[in-house]
Protein backbone atom coordinates (compact mmCIF):
# COMPACT_ATOMS: atom_id res chain seq x y z
CA UNK A 1 0.00 0.00 0.00
CA UNK A 2 1.31 3.47 -1.26
CA UNK A 3 1.33 6.31 1.45
CA UNK A 4 -1.05 8.92 0.97
CA UNK A 5 1.65 11.62 1.00
CA UNK A 6 3.73 9.72 -1.47
CA UNK A 7 0.56 9.97 -3.67
CA UNK A 8 0.15 13.95 -3.12
CA UNK A 9 3.89 14.49 -3.77
CA UNK A 10 4.00 12.72 -7.20
CA UNK A 11 0.11 14.69 -8.06
CA UNK A 12 2.02 17.84 -7.47
CA UNK A 13 4.67 17.30 -9.59
CA UNK A 14 2.46 16.19 -12.62
CA UNK A 15 0.53 18.64 -11.96
CA UNK A 16 3.15 21.13 -11.94
CA UNK A 17 4.68 20.32 -15.17
CA UNK A 18 1.34 20.22 -17.14
CA UNK A 19 0.70 23.97 -15.95
CA UNK A 20 4.34 24.73 -17.03
CA UNK A 21 4.06 23.25 -20.62
CA UNK A 22 -0.16 25.17 -20.18
CA UNK A 23 1.93 28.49 -19.98
CA UNK A 24 4.25 27.86 -22.54
CA UNK A 25 6.99 27.83 -19.78
CA UNK A 26 10.71 26.21 -21.59
CA UNK A 27 11.65 25.04 -18.16
CA UNK A 28 15.62 24.61 -17.79
CA UNK A 29 16.95 25.52 -21.43
CA UNK A 30 20.87 25.75 -20.10
CA UNK A 31 22.83 22.88 -19.17
CA UNK A 32 24.99 23.65 -15.93
CA UNK A 33 28.40 24.41 -17.14
CA UNK A 34 31.51 23.42 -15.27
CA UNK A 35 33.65 26.27 -14.03
CA UNK A 36 37.25 24.77 -15.16
CA UNK A 37 35.32 26.00 -18.42
CA UNK A 38 34.57 29.10 -17.49
CA UNK A 39 36.37 32.41 -17.49
CA UNK A 40 37.08 33.86 -14.39
CA UNK A 41 39.15 36.39 -13.25
CA UNK A 42 41.18 35.51 -9.99
CA UNK A 43 44.02 36.72 -7.97
CA UNK A 44 47.36 35.49 -8.01
CA UNK A 45 48.12 35.67 -4.26
CA UNK A 46 45.82 36.72 -1.26
CA UNK A 47 45.28 40.04 -2.33
CA UNK A 48 46.26 42.47 -4.82
CA UNK A 49 49.49 43.27 -3.06
CA UNK A 50 50.74 39.71 -2.64
CA UNK A 51 51.94 38.66 -6.77
CA UNK A 52 52.24 40.29 -9.85
CA UNK A 53 52.82 39.43 -13.67
CA UNK A 54 52.72 41.73 -16.94
CA UNK A 55 49.17 41.71 -18.19
CA UNK A 56 49.38 39.34 -21.35
CA UNK A 57 47.19 42.35 -23.31
CA UNK A 58 49.22 45.31 -22.74
CA UNK A 59 52.41 43.79 -23.47
CA UNK A 60 50.71 42.61 -26.56
CA UNK A 61 50.15 46.24 -27.74
CA UNK A 62 53.62 47.26 -26.77
CA UNK A 63 52.89 48.58 -22.85
CA UNK A 64 55.44 46.12 -21.24
CA UNK A 65 55.52 47.76 -18.01
CA UNK A 66 51.70 47.47 -16.67
CA UNK A 67 51.24 44.68 -14.21
CA UNK A 68 48.50 43.16 -12.77
CA UNK A 69 47.68 40.64 -9.85
CA UNK A 70 44.22 39.10 -11.53
CA UNK A 71 44.48 36.18 -13.89
CA UNK A 72 42.22 34.07 -15.85
CA UNK A 73 41.69 30.73 -14.17
CA UNK A 74 40.34 29.17 -17.66
CA UNK A 75 42.97 30.75 -19.90
CA UNK A 76 46.10 31.08 -16.98
CA UNK A 77 46.55 34.59 -18.71
CA UNK A 78 47.62 37.70 -16.34
CA UNK A 79 44.90 40.60 -17.35
CA UNK A 80 44.12 44.19 -16.10
CA UNK A 81 41.15 44.54 -14.46
CA UNK A 82 40.56 47.77 -12.55
CA UNK A 83 38.16 50.93 -12.59
CA UNK A 84 39.95 52.40 -15.28
CA UNK A 85 40.82 49.17 -18.25
CA UNK A 86 39.56 46.14 -18.41
CA UNK A 87 41.68 44.09 -20.70
CA UNK A 88 39.99 40.81 -19.29
CA UNK A 89 37.00 41.55 -20.95
CA UNK A 90 38.67 42.84 -24.13
CA UNK A 91 40.56 39.70 -23.83
CA UNK A 92 37.57 37.20 -24.04
CA UNK A 93 35.40 39.28 -26.34
CA UNK A 94 38.04 40.42 -29.48
CA UNK A 95 38.37 37.77 -32.35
Amino acid sequence: MVPQCYIAVVNSVLLHKELDKMRGDPGRTKPHTPSSLVCIPKYYGEDATALRRYCRRCSDAGNKTVKTPIYCTKCLVPLCLNSKKNCFEAWHTSD
